[in-house]
């Protein structure tokens, strides 16, 4: 079997991944609320999720909150995007990345934690 085209192949894949991965996140976040407005965001769904109560929280639950962060700052993006843009976008577009900064931090200390064993 030829290795360029299998190689090309995942290339492919994992490029075609990434360009509908994001997109189809922001949509299933607006679906939910087209069919319940009162209907949590994916980042206050992945916020409910139970975590360890280790100072240093497990490798999956520093994932979880680093996916919620990232969620909660594409939502703002989404706001950001419409017409007239909302009063309080700064502060919570601050929020949002101080959020998402405080979940990478979280994950490198897990990811530590791991390597070091």
């Amino acid at each position: 079997m030829l290795k360029g085209p299998l190689l090309l192949a995942t290339f492919g894949l994992a490029l075609n991944a990434c360009l509908w991965g994001v997109p189809g996140m922001v949509a299933a976040s607006g679906a939910a609320h087209l069919i319940s407005p009162s209907a949590p965001t994916i980042a206050e769904a992945l916020n409910q999720v139970e975590r360890g109560a280790s100072p240093t929280p497990s490798l999956p639950d520093a994932l979880v909150q680093l996916i919620s962060a990232e969620a909660s700052a594409f939502q703002v993006v989404g706001e950001a995007l419409q017409q007239p843009t909302p009063q309080d976008l700064a502060p919570r577009a601050n929020d949002a990345g101080a959020q998402v900064v405080s979940a990478v931090q979280t994950y490198v200390r897990a990811t530590q934690v791991i390597t070091q064993r």
